[in-house]
C-alpha cells in the first residue's frame, strides 16, 4: 500500500505493511492527541470491506493493494473495498494481447544498445499520469511496447528505432450522426483536416463501451474496448462503425447508452493524440 503523507510545503510518499501503518500512528499519537484520530481510522477500516476515507493534511492521498483489501480513489473521494478477484476469460481477443505484449518484452531485449538509448531519450520528453496525478516520465522500455501497440492496434508494422514525434491534429469535436441497433455513424472534425476528414498521416483509433445503463455518466477506463480504426482520408460521416462494434459487443440496446472514444495515432510512429470522448442513448 502507498500512502501519500503531506507536511507543508512537502509532500512525502512512503509504502509499508498494515502493521507499519500503526507503529507510524502510534508513534505519531506520542506527539499529539489529534492523531489518535489517525490510528482509529485505520483500525477501523481494517475491519471493514467497504469505506469511503476523508482525506486530511496529513494524509493527501492513499492507493494501492494491501493483502485482500484495494484503497483507490472513487469518482467523489477515496476508497476501500475488498480486492476482487481478475476476471479472466482468455477471449481471442485478451490471448491476441497478451501474445502482442510478450513479442513487444522480446524484441526490446533483442534491440542493440544504442537502439535502447534512442528510446530511453525520446521517453524523456513523455510523460504519463498515474494514480496520484502526478506527471511522471516514461522509461524507454515502457515507451517502445506503448507505440508499438498502437501501430498494432491501426494495422501498422512495428517499429525499431525511437522517432521524432510528430505533431498529433486535435479532435475538435466528436459525436454520434446515428446510433441507432442499425447504424453507427460518427460526426467529427479535426484541426488541419477540412471537414469530418481524418488528417493525412493518421488513423483515428475508436474504443468503445457495451450497451450501459443511461443513467451512468462515467464508465470507467476498463468498460472501453477498441472496436476498430479509420484511416486517413476518411470521411467518418460516411462510414458505418455498427459491424466494427458488434465484432467486439452485441448490437447496441434501445434506450441505453453507448459511450465512444477516439484518438489520432500516427501511422508511421505510433504517437497518440488526446482522446475525445463522446456519449449518446441508443434511438
Amino acid at each position: 500500500m502507498v500512502l501519500t503523507v503531506g507536511f507543508r510545503p512537502m509532500v512525502l510518499t512512503v509504502g509499508f505493511r498494515p502493521s507499519g501503518l500503526y507503529l507510524i500512528c502510534g508513534f505519531l499519537c506520542l506527539f499529539h492527541w489529534k492523531y489518535f484520530g489517525l490510528l482509529f481510522i485505520v483500525l477501523y477500516l481494517n475491519f471493514q470491506s467497504m469505506a469511503k476515507i476523508l482525506l486530511t493534511d496529513f494524509v493527501a492521498a492513499i492507493a494501492g493493494k494491501v493483502n485482500g483489501t484495494v484503497y483507490q480513489k472513487g469518482r467523489y473521494s477515496y476508497i476501500r473495498r475488498t480486492k476482487p478477484i481478475p476476471s479472466n476469460p482468455q477471449t481471442v481477443r485478451q490471448q491476441e494481447r497478451r501474445s502482442i505484449f510478450g513479442a513487444l518484452s522480446q524484441a526490446w531485449r533483442n534491440l542493440s544498445e544504442s537502439q535502447r538509448d534512442g528510446w530511453r531519450d525520446l521517453a524523456e520528453t513523455f510523460g504519463f499520469v498515474p494514480i496520484f496525478g502526478v506527471s511522471k516520465q516514461q522509461t524507454g522500455n515502457t515507451l517502445y511496447v506503448a507505440l508499438n501497440s498502437n501501430l498494432f492496434s491501426i494495422g501498422e508494422s512495428f517499429i525499431d528505432n525511437a522517432p521524432k514525434p510528430p505533431t498529433v491534429p486535435a479532435i475538435l469535436s466528436l459525436s454520434y450522426d446515428t446510433l441507432s441497433n442499425s447504424a453507427m455513424k460518427l460526426d467529427a472534425s479535426f484541426a488541419s483536416s477540412p471537414g469530418d476528414r481524418v488528417p493525412t498521416g493518421f488513423t483515428l483509433l475508436l474504443y468503445a463501451t457495451p450497451s450501459i445503463s443511461a443513467g451512468i455518466n462515467a464508465p470507467g477506463a476498463s468498460r472501453f474496448r477498441v472496436i476498430g480504426s479509420l484511416p486517413e482520408s476518411t470521411v467518418t460521416s460516411a462510414e458505418d462503425i455498427l459491424p466494427a462494434y458488434q465484432s467486439v459487443f452485441s448490437a447496441p440496446v434501445t434506450g441505453e447508452r453507448v459511450f465512444l472514444r477516439a484518438a489520432l495515432i500516427s501511422s508511421s510512429t505510433g504517437v497518440s493524440g488526446v482522446p475525445f470522448q463522446t456519449d449518446d442513448i441508443v434511438s
